[in-house]
């Protein structure tokens, strides 16, 4: 969904700040993903590649990050970048795909255009400058865009939505009723 665009990013931020530890977690395609380790062996010591894992491996890896780097091209409802905006962790994602509806610039996380390779790594660079822009620890869940997020918001958005396709469905099995309300 976009580890070509941070495999791509990461080069110069480790030339930048070379302490710089990253851990590349989740499903891959084995050429691809004998691609990208060729791309970072220089690097290969700053660089833990995991398969998926349990999310509470997965929360115990985010709370400990520095920032959670999402470079997802696209992602409907991406779970790890609530986790990490639950935990306060800052996120660095591209300005689309749906991360953009979840970061605030400057308080929860940085935006970046999509598949701006040098936009990515200075955002890198950034989060793991000292002092960090922003800093992790941030309560999400008080912002507008967390409140937006909200079990429930979130319960009363979906319950909503069913009473409405079902409101539509008794109108649309009866084309006496669509008659009806068209006049």
């Amino acid at each position: 969904k976009g580890t070509d665009w941070l495999v791509a990013a990461l080069p110069s931020a480790f030339d930048v700040m070379p302490d710089i530890r990253v851990v590349i977690m989740g499903r891959a395609a084995q050429d691809d993903l004998r691609k990208w380790q060729a791309q970072l062996r220089p690097w290969g010591s700053q660089v833990d590649w995991l398969p998926p894992q349990s999310r509470e491996i997965v929360r115990s890896i985010v709370a400990n990050a520095t920032a959670v780097v999402q470079p997802s091209l696209v992602d409907n409802l991406p779970n790890t970048v609530i986790e990490s905006l639950l935990e306060g962790v800052p996120v660095i994602g591209g300005a689309g795909g749906s991360i953009d509806e979840m970061v605030v610039p400057g308080l929860t996380g940085e935006l970046v255009p999509m598949g701006n390779v040098a936009a990515l790594s200075a955002a890198i660079v950034a989060a793991w400058s000292v002092p960090p822009p922003i800093a992790r620890g941030f309560d999400w869940c008080s912002t507008d865009v967390g409140k937006d997020f909200s079990p429930e918001r979130a319960v009363g958005a979906l319950l909503q939505l069913v009473a409405n396709w079902h409101s539509m469905r008794h109108v649309l099995e009866e084309p006496e009723s669509l008659d009806a309300a068209s006049r």
